[in-house]
Formats: structure tokens, sequence, C-alpha cells
């Protein structure tokens, strides 16, 4: 699926803010945490202490990675270009990556359908992405894991998305209700600065199967139609590319590493890199 050229605003404020304890607090998922976390951008820390009855508000570093991107095509065609953007935020031991969705519906697609259409997302980002890196501060030695959370919001988006009825073609700036699951984990990674993997003849950097952009080995950004979308992963060089645009944007040197599942079609569970 070919990227439009897309490009979004993000208008939301990121003083850090000081950190609020509670006497006890519950271990939180990656969902979780970004929950607190945009309620705490949305509403100020304050409110959130109100809203949540005790639940522990959050200390607020977040910096916002953004980054053009684009792809050369042949033959005189303008390149696909669009805007890699998402939050980052540092915990004790993760960092949490959130892209917040504006999704708009088109007339025949029902609230239903759209809210089903959120839950694939949701889903397929967390099987795909979430905490499969980690990383290590070069400077300090500490390990965070990268937690990767879509949010779906009204305002403030990093990305707006039309959602069509059928199974039209998609991109980053357009899905179909009726296309599967992983196609969401793929139209996401472009949002977190992931370039497509299978073959396009018109696309200088993928024109044939041995063309330096194209991979065969199970890649969520590849041809997972052919290989197995159930198989799909992110491999470890989409992490390098998570780790560079994060470090860059927070002035931190990293080592990469994936943290490999059961059955992923991945390099080897040592296999570390450093941007």
């Amino acid at each position: 699926m070919n990227l439009h050229a897309r490009e979004s605003e993000h208008g939301a404020d990121h003083e850090p803010l000081a950190a609020k304890t509670a006497p006890t607090a519950a271990p939180r998922s990656p969902a979780a945490v970004a929950d607190v976390l945009l309620l705490q951008r949305q509403i100020g820390n304050r409110s959130v202490g109100r809203v949540l009855g005790g639940f522990r508000t959050l200390a607020r570093n977040t910096t916002t990675v953004s980054n053009p991107l684009s792809e050369a095509r042949s033959g005189g065609l303008a390149p696909i270009a669009w805007t890699s953007s998402y939050d980052v935020d540092f915990t004790s031991t993760e960092c949490l990556v959130t892209v917040r969705v504006r999704l708009v519906r088109d007339g025949d697609v029902t609230e239903e359908q759209q809210r089903t259409v959120e839950t694939e997302a949701q889903n397929a980002l967390r099987r795909v992405w979430d905490r499969r890196f980690e990383l290590e501060d070069l400077d300090t030695h500490q390990r965070f894991t990268i937690g990767v959370h879509v949010q779906f919001v009204r305002e403030h988006e990093h990305v707006t998305v039309a959602l069509h009825s059928g199974a039209r073609a998609q991109d980053l700036a357009n899905w179909s209700v009726q296309k599967p699951p992983t196609s969401r984990a793929h139209e996401l990674g472009h949002q977190l600065g992931m370039y497509d993997e299978y073959v396009d003849a018109q696309v200088i950097n993928r024109a044939t199967a041995t063309s330096p952009g194209v991979y065969v080995d199970h890649s969520v950004m590849g041809n997972y139609y052919r290989e197995g979308a159930d198989e799909a992963v992110a491999q470890l060089r989409h992490g390098v590319r998570l780790a560079d645009a994060i470090g860059r944007a927070t002035r931190r040197r990293f080592r990469v590493s994936l943290t490999p599942g059961p059955g992923d079609y991945v390099a080897p569970a040592g296999d570390t890199r450093v941007v």
C-alpha cells in the first residue's frame, strides 16, 4: 500500500510537571501509562489526581519526535512523502511511544465499525510493536523497554485518518473497515518512521526483488499478505530507526536490542545495534 503525502500539526503543551505520588501504586501497562499521560496533558496533574482518586500521576517530560520522510520515484513521479510524528515519555524502566490518531469516518461507516477498527489497531500495534525493543542509554546505562501505544483522539492528533467502508486500498491517511488488522500495524509503522519494504517498480529503492529497500523476512512493512499476516513482525532494523529518531530528538545515545517472542521470525536474540 502506497502512502499519500500527509502532514499534521500537533499543538499539545509539553512543559515538564512535577510528579505526585500516592502511598501505593499498582503496576500499569504501557496503555494505562499512556492514558494517564494523555489526561495530564489535557486537564493537568491536579485534575488527574482528583479524577483517578489517588492513582499516581507521572512526571511529564514529553518529547515530540517529528521527521519528514520521503521515497524517490522514477519516471518523473513526485516522491512519496509524509511526516512521522509521535510522543515519547521516559519512565524509570520504559520509553513510552504514543501515536495519537484522529479517525474521521465516512457517512456510510457506522460508529460500531469505527470502534472495531480502533480495537483492531490497538491490538495489532501491541502485537507487532509494543515491548519489541529494548534501549540502553550508553551514558547512564539505564535500560528501557519501548512501549508503543495508539490513542484515538478528537484533537491534538499526530495524524488524521479517513475511515472508509469496504476493502479499498489503504495508506497512512486512508483506512478501510474490511482490511485485516495487521494492515493497521503496517500503516502505523509509517507513522513511527518506517518505509515500505515490498517491491514497487515506481520506487527507486524498491524497484526489484533485489533492491536494497526490499526485505523478505516476515517484516510487517513488507509483503505480509504473501508471507503471512499473522507472522508479520517488527524487525531489529525497525528498532534501530526508532532508537535513532528518539535519540536525536532527546539528545541521547542508545544501544537497541530485540526482545523476540515465541515463534517470531527474527534475528538472534543477542543481536544489538548502537545508534
